[in-house]
Protein backbone atom coordinates (compact mmCIF):
# COMPACT_ATOMS: atom_id res chain seq x y z
CA UNK A 1 0.00 0.00 0.00
CA UNK A 2 1.15 3.04 -0.84
CA UNK A 3 -0.24 5.06 1.99
CA UNK A 4 2.05 2.77 4.47
CA UNK A 5 5.35 4.26 2.26
CA UNK A 6 4.28 7.44 3.05
CA UNK A 7 3.85 7.32 7.04
CA UNK A 8 3.76 5.67 9.96
CA UNK A 9 1.43 2.35 10.31
CA UNK A 10 -0.36 3.95 13.28
CA UNK A 11 -1.45 7.32 11.11
CA UNK A 12 -2.44 5.18 8.25
CA UNK A 13 -4.51 3.71 10.51
CA UNK A 14 -5.99 6.79 12.06
CA UNK A 15 -7.15 8.07 8.40
CA UNK A 16 -8.56 5.03 7.12
CA UNK A 17 -11.02 4.38 10.16
CA UNK A 18 -12.51 7.62 9.10
CA UNK A 19 -13.81 5.53 5.86
CA UNK A 20 -17.10 5.20 8.02
CA UNK A 21 -17.97 8.50 8.13
CA UNK A 22 -16.77 9.48 4.50
CA UNK A 23 -19.29 6.85 3.96
CA UNK A 24 -22.40 8.63 5.94
CA UNK A 25 -21.97 11.62 4.21
CA UNK A 26 -21.21 10.48 0.81
CA UNK A 27 -24.73 8.83 1.60
CA UNK A 28 -26.20 11.65 3.09
CA UNK A 29 -25.15 14.54 -0.08
CA UNK A 30 -24.87 12.03 -2.92
CA UNK A 31 -28.03 9.16 -2.24
CA UNK A 32 -29.95 11.67 -0.34
CA UNK A 33 -30.43 9.25 2.47
CA UNK A 34 -32.36 9.52 5.40
CA UNK A 35 -30.45 9.16 8.68
CA UNK A 36 -31.41 8.90 11.95
CA UNK A 37 -29.64 10.04 15.14
CA UNK A 38 -28.67 6.52 16.10
CA UNK A 39 -27.25 6.05 13.14
CA UNK A 40 -25.30 9.44 12.85
CA UNK A 41 -24.53 8.46 16.43
CA UNK A 42 -22.80 4.35 16.07
CA UNK A 43 -21.05 6.13 12.85
CA UNK A 44 -19.15 8.82 14.78
CA UNK A 45 -18.65 6.57 18.22
CA UNK A 46 -17.00 3.52 16.09
CA UNK A 47 -14.95 6.28 14.35
CA UNK A 48 -13.99 7.59 17.87
CA UNK A 49 -12.96 4.54 18.56
CA UNK A 50 -10.48 4.05 16.01
CA UNK A 51 -9.11 6.93 16.50
CA UNK A 52 -8.68 6.04 20.02
CA UNK A 53 -6.69 2.80 19.57
CA UNK A 54 -4.70 4.40 16.71
CA UNK A 55 -3.90 7.18 18.77
CA UNK A 56 -2.61 4.95 21.63
CA UNK A 57 0.24 3.93 18.38
CA UNK A 58 1.09 6.99 17.46
CA UNK A 59 1.29 9.92 19.09
CA UNK A 60 2.12 12.81 17.31
CA UNK A 61 1.50 13.42 13.39
CA UNK A 62 4.17 15.23 11.85
CA UNK A 63 3.52 13.85 7.99
CA UNK A 64 3.38 16.97 5.10
CA UNK A 65 -0.13 17.33 3.47
CA UNK A 66 0.47 15.17 0.03
CA UNK A 67 1.05 11.79 2.32
CA UNK A 68 -1.91 12.61 4.50
CA UNK A 69 -4.16 13.34 1.66
CA UNK A 70 -2.95 10.66 -0.02
CA UNK A 71 -3.95 8.06 3.03
CA UNK A 72 -7.57 10.11 3.32
CA UNK A 73 -7.67 9.19 -0.56
CA UNK A 74 -8.68 5.74 0.39
CA UNK A 75 -11.34 6.10 2.60
CA UNK A 76 -13.02 8.90 0.43
CA UNK A 77 -12.92 6.96 -2.41
CA UNK A 78 -14.64 3.06 -0.71
CA UNK A 79 -17.28 5.73 0.28
CA UNK A 80 -17.90 7.18 -3.11
CA UNK A 81 -17.69 3.28 -4.21
CA UNK A 82 -20.35 2.22 -1.90
CA UNK A 83 -22.73 5.17 -2.31
CA UNK A 84 -22.62 4.78 -6.03
CA UNK A 85 -23.21 0.94 -5.59
CA UNK A 86 -26.20 1.41 -3.36
CA UNK A 87 -27.66 4.09 -5.92
CA UNK A 88 -27.49 1.83 -8.25
CA UNK A 89 -28.87 -1.52 -6.78
CA UNK A 90 -31.85 1.01 -5.30
CA UNK A 91 -31.90 1.45 -9.69
CA UNK A 92 -32.05 -1.75 -10.62
CA UNK A 93 -34.17 -3.12 -7.85
CA UNK A 94 -36.84 -0.69 -8.79
CA UNK A 95 -40.17 -2.70 -10.65
CA UNK A 96 -40.71 1.11 -12.64
CA UNK A 97 -36.99 0.92 -14.46
CA UNK A 98 -35.85 -0.14 -17.79
CA UNK A 99 -35.48 -3.76 -16.57
CA UNK A 100 -38.60 -3.57 -14.58
CA UNK A 101 -36.96 -4.62 -11.73
CA UNK A 102 -36.01 -7.74 -12.63
CA UNK A 103 -32.39 -7.62 -11.73
CA UNK A 104 -31.58 -9.77 -8.95
CA UNK A 105 -29.49 -9.45 -5.82
CA UNK A 106 -26.83 -12.34 -7.10
CA UNK A 107 -26.88 -11.11 -10.31
CA UNK A 108 -25.76 -7.93 -9.21
CA UNK A 109 -22.83 -8.79 -6.90
CA UNK A 110 -22.24 -10.79 -9.85
CA UNK A 111 -21.59 -8.42 -12.55
CA UNK A 112 -20.15 -5.82 -10.02
CA UNK A 113 -17.64 -7.71 -8.93
CA UNK A 114 -16.61 -9.25 -12.35
CA UNK A 115 -16.54 -5.45 -13.57
CA UNK A 116 -14.09 -4.01 -10.25
CA UNK A 117 -11.95 -7.47 -10.71
CA UNK A 118 -11.82 -6.63 -14.25
CA UNK A 119 -10.80 -3.19 -13.35
CA UNK A 120 -7.91 -4.08 -10.49
CA UNK A 121 -6.73 -6.28 -12.37
CA UNK A 122 -5.89 -3.63 -15.44
CA UNK A 123 -4.74 -1.19 -12.89
CA UNK A 124 -2.28 -3.54 -11.42
CA UNK A 125 -0.82 -4.69 -14.49
CA UNK A 126 0.03 -0.94 -15.24
CA UNK A 127 1.27 0.45 -12.15
CA UNK A 128 2.63 -2.79 -10.61
CA UNK A 129 6.04 -2.15 -11.50
CA UNK A 130 8.30 -4.95 -10.31
CA UNK A 131 11.77 -5.73 -11.15
CA UNK A 132 11.52 -6.52 -14.99
CA UNK A 133 9.84 -2.90 -15.29
CA UNK A 134 12.94 -1.49 -13.15
CA UNK A 135 15.41 -3.10 -15.03
CA UNK A 136 13.54 -1.73 -18.44
CA UNK A 137 13.84 2.26 -16.79
CA UNK A 138 17.87 1.33 -15.70
CA UNK A 139 17.65 0.69 -12.29
CA UNK A 140 20.55 -0.25 -10.61
CA UNK A 141 20.94 -4.24 -11.23
CA UNK A 142 22.59 -5.15 -7.63
CA UNK A 143 19.45 -3.43 -6.37
CA UNK A 144 16.84 -4.80 -8.54
CA UNK A 145 18.19 -8.07 -8.08
CA UNK A 146 17.30 -8.38 -4.54
CA UNK A 147 14.03 -7.71 -5.06
CA UNK A 148 10.72 -9.70 -5.40
CA UNK A 149 9.83 -10.67 -9.67
CA UNK A 150 6.85 -8.96 -11.20
CA UNK A 151 3.96 -10.68 -10.71
CA UNK A 152 3.66 -11.46 -13.87
CA UNK A 153 6.85 -12.71 -14.13
CA UNK A 154 6.36 -14.97 -11.39
CA UNK A 155 3.00 -16.09 -12.53
CA UNK A 156 4.19 -16.87 -15.86
CA UNK A 157 6.92 -19.61 -13.87
CA UNK A 158 4.22 -21.61 -11.97
CA UNK A 159 3.21 -24.59 -13.78
CA UNK A 160 -0.47 -24.91 -15.69
CA UNK A 161 -2.37 -25.86 -12.21
CA UNK A 162 -0.68 -23.41 -10.28
CA UNK A 163 -1.77 -20.71 -12.22
CA UNK A 164 -5.75 -21.81 -12.58
CA UNK A 165 -5.28 -22.28 -8.87
CA UNK A 166 -4.14 -18.48 -8.83
CA UNK A 167 -6.82 -17.38 -11.28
Amino acid sequence: NWGWQLVPVGIHLLLQSSDLLWTVVAATLLNKEKHGVLEYTAAFLSTVGSVMIAMHAVQTIEAPLVPLLVNLLTPLMLALCVSSLRAGAKELFRPDNRLGGSMGATEFTALKLALSSATALTLAMAFEGGTDMRLAQGGDVAEIASLRPSWWAALSEEPPEGVVAVL
